[in-house]
């Protein structure tokens, strides 16, 4: 319970800087062009969409706070990106238990599950692309040699969680 505290600032924090780039071009007042797509927003709860747009993108643990704002922002600025969730580890935990029975997930000493980026594109044929930019980056959850910390295609969860 003392960790959960501990972070509570900084999750507010995660929180305001998750939801500054929509607040930022829903009240600019400036014209917008269509062919400038409005930044990814970061939004509670993703809408149902069609597999082929979804990017999972799963987080290493003990990832810094600052390091998921970071990646956050990143997230934001991709044209690509329609939206984006993050998914702390107790969420997916809690989606994990839904799907599968509590009795699964009663015993366990630690949640097993990491954190993740829950991410919307556009149009489906630039999944692949922006997938392709997280291979490498060092809070992504892959095995040693590979991508598999990232996701590609596949169905998000739909119930609202807290920011990470």
């Amino acid at each position: 319970m003392v960790h959960r505290s501990r972070g509570a600032g900084a999750l507010v924090s995660l929180a305001l800087l998750l939801i500054a780039p929509w607040a930022t071009s829903c009240g600019s007042g400036a014209a917008t062009t269509a062919s400038s797509p409005q930044p990814a927003v970061s939004v509670s709860v993703l809408p149902e969409v069609e597999p082929g747009r979804v990017i999972i993108v799963f987080i290493r643990d003990h990832t810094s706070t600052a390091k998921k704002l970071a990646f956050a922002e990143e997230i934001a600025q991709m044209p690509e990106v329609e939206a984006y969730h993050f998914v702390s580890k107790r969420e997916a935990l809690e989606h994990f238990a839904e799907q599968y029975g509590e009795d699964i997930t009663t015993n366990l000493p630690i949640n097993p599950l990491p954190a993740s980026f829950d991410i919307v594109v556009r149009d489906g044929v630039d999944v692949e692309s922006v997938a392709r930019r997280f291979y490498d980056d060092p809070i992504v959850a892959s095995d040693p040699g590979t991508h598999n910390g990232v996701q590609v295609g596949g169905t998000v969860a739909g119930a609202p969680s807290p920011s990470p």
